[in-house]
Protein backbone atom coordinates (compact mmCIF):
# COMPACT_ATOMS: atom_id res chain seq x y z
CA UNK A 1 0.00 0.00 0.00
CA UNK A 2 2.86 2.39 0.81
CA UNK A 3 4.36 1.89 -2.65
CA UNK A 4 1.03 2.52 -4.38
CA UNK A 5 0.49 5.69 -2.34
CA UNK A 6 3.98 6.88 -3.26
CA UNK A 7 3.17 6.24 -6.92
CA UNK A 8 -0.06 8.24 -6.65
CA UNK A 9 1.87 11.14 -5.15
CA UNK A 10 4.52 11.00 -7.87
CA UNK A 11 1.91 10.85 -10.65
CA UNK A 12 -0.18 13.68 -9.19
CA UNK A 13 2.86 15.88 -8.56
CA UNK A 14 3.96 15.45 -12.16
CA UNK A 15 0.54 16.51 -13.46
CA UNK A 16 0.59 19.64 -11.29
CA UNK A 17 4.07 20.73 -12.43
CA UNK A 18 4.73 22.70 -15.55
CA UNK A 19 6.94 21.06 -18.13
CA UNK A 20 10.33 22.81 -18.42
CA UNK A 21 10.77 25.42 -21.14
CA UNK A 22 12.35 23.61 -24.05
CA UNK A 23 14.80 24.51 -26.76
CA UNK A 24 13.83 22.03 -29.46
CA UNK A 25 16.45 19.49 -30.48
CA UNK A 26 17.00 18.33 -34.05
CA UNK A 27 15.86 14.79 -33.32
CA UNK A 28 12.68 13.55 -34.94
CA UNK A 29 11.08 10.95 -32.66
CA UNK A 30 7.49 10.04 -33.60
CA UNK A 31 4.74 10.41 -31.01
CA UNK A 32 2.65 7.69 -32.67
CA UNK A 33 4.33 4.69 -34.22
CA UNK A 34 2.60 1.66 -32.63
CA UNK A 35 6.09 0.64 -31.51
CA UNK A 36 7.77 0.91 -28.15
CA UNK A 37 10.17 3.85 -28.55
CA UNK A 38 13.44 3.49 -26.67
CA UNK A 39 15.84 6.38 -26.22
CA UNK A 40 19.34 5.24 -25.33
CA UNK A 41 22.61 7.05 -24.90
CA UNK A 42 25.13 8.28 -22.35
CA UNK A 43 24.01 9.80 -19.09
CA UNK A 44 23.05 13.48 -19.21
CA UNK A 45 22.93 13.55 -23.02
CA UNK A 46 19.32 14.73 -22.95
CA UNK A 47 17.11 11.61 -22.94
CA UNK A 48 14.70 12.94 -20.31
CA UNK A 49 14.72 16.30 -22.09
CA UNK A 50 13.63 14.45 -25.24
CA UNK A 51 10.78 12.84 -23.32
CA UNK A 52 9.63 16.31 -22.24
CA UNK A 53 9.81 17.45 -25.86
CA UNK A 54 7.46 14.60 -26.80
CA UNK A 55 5.16 15.26 -23.84
CA UNK A 56 4.77 18.89 -24.88
CA UNK A 57 2.87 17.68 -27.96
CA UNK A 58 0.14 16.03 -25.85
CA UNK A 59 -2.73 18.41 -25.08
CA UNK A 60 -4.16 16.71 -21.98
CA UNK A 61 -1.30 16.21 -19.54
CA UNK A 62 -3.32 13.75 -17.45
CA UNK A 63 -3.13 11.34 -20.41
CA UNK A 64 0.58 11.04 -19.57
CA UNK A 65 1.92 8.54 -17.06
CA UNK A 66 5.55 9.44 -16.32
CA UNK A 67 7.74 7.46 -13.93
CA UNK A 68 11.44 8.00 -13.24
CA UNK A 69 12.76 4.67 -11.99
CA UNK A 70 15.72 6.38 -10.31
CA UNK A 71 13.32 8.05 -7.86
CA UNK A 72 14.50 6.94 -4.40
CA UNK A 73 10.90 6.44 -3.26
CA UNK A 74 10.45 3.60 -5.74
CA UNK A 75 11.98 0.21 -5.08
CA UNK A 76 10.05 -2.37 -7.04
CA UNK A 77 10.02 -6.11 -6.72
CA UNK A 78 9.29 -7.75 -10.11
CA UNK A 79 5.68 -8.55 -9.21
CA UNK A 80 5.02 -4.96 -8.05
CA UNK A 81 5.38 -3.15 -11.38
CA UNK A 82 1.65 -3.54 -12.01
CA UNK A 83 1.11 -1.10 -9.13
CA UNK A 84 2.16 1.69 -11.51
CA UNK A 85 -0.86 1.09 -13.73
CA UNK A 86 -3.17 0.40 -10.77
CA UNK A 87 -2.21 3.69 -9.11
CA UNK A 88 -2.76 5.68 -12.31
CA UNK A 89 -6.20 4.20 -13.02
CA UNK A 90 -7.29 4.66 -9.40
CA UNK A 91 -6.45 8.36 -9.78
CA UNK A 92 -8.07 8.59 -13.24
CA UNK A 93 -10.57 5.73 -13.74
CA UNK A 94 -12.00 7.47 -16.81
CA UNK A 95 -8.66 7.04 -18.60
CA UNK A 96 -9.34 3.32 -19.09
CA UNK A 97 -11.37 4.37 -22.11
CA UNK A 98 -8.85 6.99 -23.33
CA UNK A 99 -5.62 6.89 -25.29
CA UNK A 100 -2.79 7.24 -22.78
CA UNK A 101 0.98 7.67 -23.10
CA UNK A 102 3.51 5.89 -20.90
CA UNK A 103 6.93 7.45 -20.33
CA UNK A 104 9.34 5.35 -18.27
CA UNK A 105 12.67 7.02 -17.51
CA UNK A 106 15.79 4.91 -16.72
CA UNK A 107 13.71 1.75 -17.04
CA UNK A 108 16.74 -0.49 -16.57
CA UNK A 109 16.60 0.19 -12.82
CA UNK A 110 13.52 -2.08 -12.55
CA UNK A 111 14.07 -5.81 -12.52
CA UNK A 112 12.18 -7.86 -15.13
CA UNK A 113 10.86 -4.70 -16.77
CA UNK A 114 10.85 -6.33 -20.20
CA UNK A 115 7.87 -8.64 -19.67
CA UNK A 116 5.96 -5.83 -17.92
CA UNK A 117 6.46 -3.43 -20.84
CA UNK A 118 5.59 -6.09 -23.42
CA UNK A 119 2.32 -6.78 -21.60
CA UNK A 120 1.44 -3.08 -21.42
CA UNK A 121 2.12 -2.72 -25.13
CA UNK A 122 -0.19 -5.67 -25.87
CA UNK A 123 -3.01 -4.74 -23.48
CA UNK A 124 -2.97 -1.08 -22.34
CA UNK A 125 -1.46 1.26 -24.95
CA UNK A 126 0.80 1.31 -27.99
CA UNK A 127 2.24 4.67 -26.89
CA UNK A 128 5.19 3.63 -24.75
CA UNK A 129 8.48 5.54 -24.45
CA UNK A 130 11.51 4.27 -22.54
CA UNK A 131 14.89 5.74 -21.72
CA UNK A 132 17.98 4.01 -20.45
CA UNK A 133 21.68 4.59 -20.17
CA UNK A 134 23.41 2.82 -23.03
CA UNK A 135 25.70 0.85 -20.73
CA UNK A 136 22.71 -0.98 -19.26
CA UNK A 137 20.24 -0.83 -22.13
CA UNK A 138 21.97 -1.71 -25.36
CA UNK A 139 20.22 -1.84 -28.72
CA UNK A 140 20.82 -5.57 -29.12
CA UNK A 141 19.43 -6.23 -25.64
CA UNK A 142 16.29 -4.23 -26.44
CA UNK A 143 15.75 -6.07 -29.72
CA UNK A 144 15.98 -9.39 -27.91
CA UNK A 145 13.96 -8.56 -24.82
CA UNK A 146 11.12 -6.67 -26.53
CA UNK A 147 10.86 -9.16 -29.41
CA UNK A 148 10.43 -6.86 -32.35
CA UNK A 149 8.09 -4.41 -30.64
CA UNK A 150 10.67 -1.62 -30.23
CA UNK A 151 12.42 1.07 -32.24
CA UNK A 152 15.59 2.56 -30.74
CA UNK A 153 16.85 6.13 -31.08
CA UNK A 154 20.33 7.07 -29.89
CA UNK A 155 20.49 10.39 -28.05
CA UNK A 156 23.89 12.05 -28.10
CA UNK A 157 25.08 15.38 -26.66
CA UNK A 158 24.27 18.47 -28.70
CA UNK A 159 25.47 18.90 -32.26
CA UNK A 160 27.12 22.25 -32.96
CA UNK A 161 23.93 23.49 -34.64
CA UNK A 162 21.94 22.57 -31.54
CA UNK A 163 24.63 24.16 -29.35
CA UNK A 164 24.15 27.46 -31.22
CA UNK A 165 20.40 27.23 -30.69
CA UNK A 166 20.89 26.63 -26.96
CA UNK A 167 23.09 29.73 -26.91
CA UNK A 168 20.32 31.72 -28.57
CA UNK A 169 22.01 32.01 -31.96
CA UNK A 170 19.58 30.72 -34.54
CA UNK A 171 19.77 33.48 -37.13
CA UNK A 172 22.05 34.09 -40.10
CA UNK A 173 25.55 32.86 -39.28
CA UNK A 174 26.74 33.70 -42.79
CA UNK A 175 26.93 37.40 -42.00
CA UNK A 176 30.25 38.83 -40.77
CA UNK A 177 28.89 39.29 -37.25
CA UNK A 178 27.19 35.90 -37.28
CA UNK A 179 30.35 34.14 -38.44
CA UNK A 180 32.42 35.74 -35.70
CA UNK A 181 29.96 34.60 -33.01
CA UNK A 182 29.80 31.10 -34.45
CA UNK A 183 33.60 30.74 -34.60
CA UNK A 184 33.98 31.86 -30.98
CA UNK A 185 31.36 29.36 -29.91
CA UNK A 186 32.93 26.60 -32.01
CA UNK A 187 36.12 26.86 -29.95
CA UNK A 188 34.06 26.71 -26.77
CA UNK A 189 32.05 23.75 -28.10
CA UNK A 190 35.19 21.80 -29.04
CA UNK A 191 36.71 22.45 -25.63
CA UNK A 192 33.66 21.83 -23.44
CA UNK A 193 31.47 19.46 -25.47
CA UNK A 194 27.72 19.54 -25.85
CA UNK A 195 26.10 18.09 -22.75
CA UNK A 196 22.84 20.12 -22.64
CA UNK A 197 22.88 20.84 -18.91
CA UNK A 198 26.33 22.41 -19.04
CA UNK A 199 25.89 24.83 -21.96
CA UNK A 200 25.00 27.87 -19.87
CA UNK A 201 26.90 27.00 -16.69
CA UNK A 202 29.50 29.18 -14.99
CA UNK A 203 33.04 27.87 -15.37
CA UNK A 204 33.52 26.53 -11.83
CA UNK A 205 30.13 24.80 -11.76
CA UNK A 206 30.82 23.38 -15.22
CA UNK A 207 34.11 21.80 -14.09
CA UNK A 208 32.54 20.18 -11.03
CA UNK A 209 29.58 18.94 -13.08
CA UNK A 210 31.81 17.34 -15.71
CA UNK A 211 33.81 15.65 -12.96
CA UNK A 212 30.59 14.21 -11.53
CA UNK A 213 29.62 12.92 -15.01
CA UNK A 214 32.99 11.20 -15.27
CA UNK A 215 32.63 9.54 -11.87
CA UNK A 216 29.08 8.31 -12.46
CA UNK A 217 29.83 6.94 -15.94
CA UNK A 218 32.97 5.25 -14.63
CA UNK A 219 31.56 3.57 -11.54
CA UNK A 220 27.95 2.90 -12.54
CA UNK A 221 28.15 2.34 -16.29
CA UNK A 222 31.50 0.53 -16.50
CA UNK A 223 32.67 -0.82 -13.13
CA UNK A 224 29.26 -2.00 -11.87
CA UNK A 225 28.01 -3.35 -15.18
CA UNK A 226 31.11 -5.40 -15.94
CA UNK A 227 31.98 -6.23 -12.29
CA UNK A 228 35.49 -4.82 -12.63
CA UNK A 229 37.58 -5.68 -9.59
CA UNK A 230 40.15 -2.87 -9.95
CA UNK A 231 38.27 0.37 -10.65
CA UNK A 232 41.35 2.50 -9.91
CA UNK A 233 43.10 1.03 -12.95
CA UNK A 234 40.11 1.79 -15.18
CA UNK A 235 39.91 5.33 -13.83
CA UNK A 236 43.58 5.98 -14.57
CA UNK A 237 43.26 4.43 -18.02
CA UNK A 238 40.33 6.70 -18.88
CA UNK A 239 42.23 9.75 -17.66
CA UNK A 240 45.21 8.70 -19.76
CA UNK A 241 43.07 8.26 -22.88
CA UNK A 242 41.40 11.64 -22.37
CA UNK A 243 44.79 13.31 -22.09
CA UNK A 244 45.90 11.68 -25.37
CA UNK A 245 43.09 13.06 -27.53
CA UNK A 246 44.46 13.92 -30.95
CA UNK A 247 47.83 12.31 -30.25
CA UNK A 248 49.44 9.09 -31.41
CA UNK A 249 48.53 6.14 -29.20
CA UNK A 250 50.77 3.14 -28.53
CA UNK A 251 49.15 -0.04 -27.22
CA UNK A 252 52.52 -1.40 -26.03
CA UNK A 253 53.39 1.78 -24.12
CA UNK A 254 49.93 1.88 -22.59
CA UNK A 255 50.25 -1.78 -21.54
CA UNK A 256 53.63 -1.16 -19.92
CA UNK A 257 52.34 1.92 -18.10
CA UNK A 258 49.35 0.11 -16.63
CA UNK A 259 50.41 -3.49 -16.13
CA UNK A 260 51.43 -2.67 -12.53
CA UNK A 261 47.74 -2.19 -11.66
CA UNK A 262 47.04 -5.81 -12.49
Amino acid sequence: MELKNALKTIISDFHERELPQLTQRDIDVPLKSNKIITLIGPRRAGKTYMLYQLMSKIKDKTNILYINFEDERLRFKPNELQLIIDAYFELYPEKKEKEIYLFFDEIQEAKEWQSFVRRLHDTITRNIFLTGSSAKLLSKEIATSLRGRAISYEIFPLSFKEYLNFKGIDGNINSTKGKAKAMNLLEEYLEKGGFPETVLMEEEVYKKTMQSYFEVMLYRDIVERYSISKPVAVKELLRHLLSQTGKEFSINKCYNDFKSFW
